[in-house]
């Protein structure tokens, strides 16, 4: 990868396993390794995407690392601040690529699920108003993917999953989350109702 700086293919390869040694790395107890390789992903992907700023995989490259790096702080290390600018980033990706294929189901979905976890950071860092502004777009997105015609099992039960735990806490909807749930375990998705 250093040999070729234009060989995105062995780039992509390095920042995936990065991506999986910083996972074993923390599952072995080595938080600060772990976090060294999450870091090096991240700016191994960041530079691709700056030599090709309209380059798809580099855009899914650098969601990908930066929320593992923010589920890294958010679950390992319960480190809101640090977790936040991760989610943000990695948000701040899906928006450009939604934005580049508004039919692109998949990324909504997974924008709905980066922005309750933006949410979340922001209420647990101080930010309230706009923990709400986010947690209310992530339900309306994931609302919307559920409700399209075609929908998986695995849209209905995000958009269950998101109405039940969703921050703050008086956004959840149990009620409206009920169909989704039935409708995704009678789809045949997941093995734990």
């Amino acid at each position: 990868s250093s040999s070729d700086p234009n060989d995105m293919k062995s780039r992509e390869t390095v920042t995936f396993l990065l991506n999986k040694i910083a996972w074993s790395q923390f599952t072995l107890g080595d938080n600060k390794a772990a976090l060294e390789s999450y870091n090096k992903a991240a700016a191994l992907d960041e530079a691709a995407l700056r030599a090709d700023p309209a380059n798809q995989r580099a855009l899914t490259n650098v969601f990908v690392t930066h929320k593992n790096l923010g589920d890294f702080y958010y679950y390992s290390l319960a480190d809101y601040k640090n977790a936040l600018p991760c989610y943000q980033r990695s948000a701040e990706v899906l928006e450009a690529q939604t934005k580049g294929d508004s039919g692109n189901i998949i990324w909504k979905q997974r924008l709905s699920e980066v922005l309750s976890y933006v949410a979340s950071c922001e209420l647990q860092t101080g930010q309230p108003p706009e923990a709400r502004r986010h947690a209310e777009r992530s339900l309306i997105l994931a609302k919307e993917v559920a409700d399209r015609a075609g929908a998986t099992w695995e849209q209905m039960y995000n958009y269950a999953w998101l109405a039940l735990t969703m921050d703050p806490e008086d956004l959840r909807d149990p009620k409206a989350a009920l169909p989704y749930a039935l409708k995704a375990l009678n789809m045949g998705g997941g093995s734990a109702p």
